[in-house]
C-alpha cells in the first residue's frame, strides 16, 4: 500500500512540473512574442518619427539659411561653403583671422550648431578683388572645383565706390557674377551680402554715394533671384545701439578691426537664423 502511494505520488509530482513547466513556457513564449511586438511597434513609431522629421526639414528648408543647410544635413554628410570676396572677406584688418566675419561665422556653424553636417569652409577672399579679374583669373574654376552648397558673395564695392566704377559697370559685373555662378554651379545657393560702412568722405564722380552702390546689390540681387543680407544696415543698427562711431568699427577707412567684424557677423548670424530664402 505504501509503495503504491509512494509510486501515485510520484506520478503526480511528475504530472504536477510537467504542467508547470509547460504553463511556464507558454509564458516566456507569450512574453517574448510580447517583447517582439513591442520593439516592433517602436521601431515603427521611430521610423514614422524619422520620416515626419524629414517631412518637416524639407517643408521648412526655406525658412531661413540654418533651416536650408539642417535640411541639407539631412541629405549628406558634409556641407561645403564658400566665400567670395575682397579683403575683408579674407579677413584683413581683423587681429586674427578667426575673429574676421568668415572665421567667426565658420566656427557658429561648425562648434554651435550640433544639427548640422560636417561644415567644410573655403575662404576664397582676394586683395584688390574684382569681378572681371576673378573671371579672367578662371577663379571660377577653383570655385566650381569646391562644389559648394552655399556661396556667400560679397562683391567689390568698396573697392568700385574708391576706384570710381560707374553704378552701372558695378551692377553689370555683379549681374555677370551670378550669372557665371549659375552656369556651372546651377545647384549652390548664392548669398549676396553688402560690406561695412567706411569713412571714404566723397562721393564718386558719378556722383553716387555708397549707399547707392548698396542699394543696387539688393537691385541685382531681386532681378537674379538670389539672396541678399545688407550688412550695411545690420552694423550700423548694431553701432546704434551700443552707440559706436564708424571709426569705432574700423582699422583703417574702409577695414572693420575686430568689433566690425563681430558685428558683421552678428547681422550674418541674424539673418541666417530669421530671415527667409529665396527658393
Amino acid at each position: 500500500m505504501k509503495k503504491l502511494l509512494f509510486v501515485l505520488l510520484l506520478l503526480f509530482s511528475a504530472t504536477f512540473l510537467t504542467i508547470g513547466q509547460l504553463h511556464y513556457d507558454k509564458k516566456i513564449e507569450k512574453m517574448g512574442l510580447a517583447a517582439v511586438a513591442s520593439a516592433k511597434q517602436d521601431k515603427q513609431a521611430e521610423m514614422q518619427k524619422e520620416k515626419e522629421n524629414r517631412r518637416l526639414l524639407e517643408e521648412n528648408k526655406f525658412n531661413s539659411v540654418i533651416d536650408w543647410l539642417k535640411y541639407q544635413s539631412s541629405q549628406k554628410e558634409q556641407i561645403v561653403i564658400s566665400t567670395v570676396g575682397s579683403s575683408v572677406t579674407a579677413g584683413t584688418g581683423a587681429s586674427d583671422p578667426t575673429k574676421s566675419w568668415s572665421g567667426l561665422l565658420e566656427s557658429y556653424l561648425k562648434n554651435a550648431r550640433e544639427d548640422l553636417s560636417a561644415i567644410s569652409f573655403i575662404n576664397n577672399g582676394y586683395d584688390g578683388f574684382t569681378i572681371q579679374e576673378f573671371l579672367k583669373e578662371n577663379k571660377l574654376n577653383e570655385l566650381q572645383s569646391a562644389n559648394p552648397d552655399l556661396i556667400i558673395v560679397e562683391p567689390p564695392v568698396i573697392d568700385d565706390y574708391r576706384d570710381n566704377t560707374s553704378l552701372k559697370q558695378t551692377k553689370q559685373d555683379l549681374a555677370l557674377l551670378i550669372s557665371e555662378i549659375k552656369k556651372v554651379l546651377p545647384d549652390s545657393m548664392i548669398m549676396i551680402q553688402s560690406a561695412n560702412p567706411t569713412t571714404i568722405p566723397m562721393k564718386s564722380q558719378w556722383g553716387n554715394s555708397y549707399q547707392d552702390y548698396i542699394e543696387s546689390m539688393t537691385t541685382v540681387a531681386e532681378e537674379n533671384n538670389v539672396n541678399m543680407i545688407d550688412v550695411t544696415n545690420g552694423i550700423q543698427t548694431l553701432q546704434e545701439k551700443n552707440q559706436k562711431s564708424v571709426e569705432d568699427i574700423l582699422s583703417d577707412e574702409s577695414h572693420p578691426n575686430d568689433l566690425g567684424y563681430q558685428y558683421w557677423f552678428e547681422t550674418l548670424k541674424t539673418s541666417f537664423e530669421n530671415d527667409k530664402i529665396v527658393p
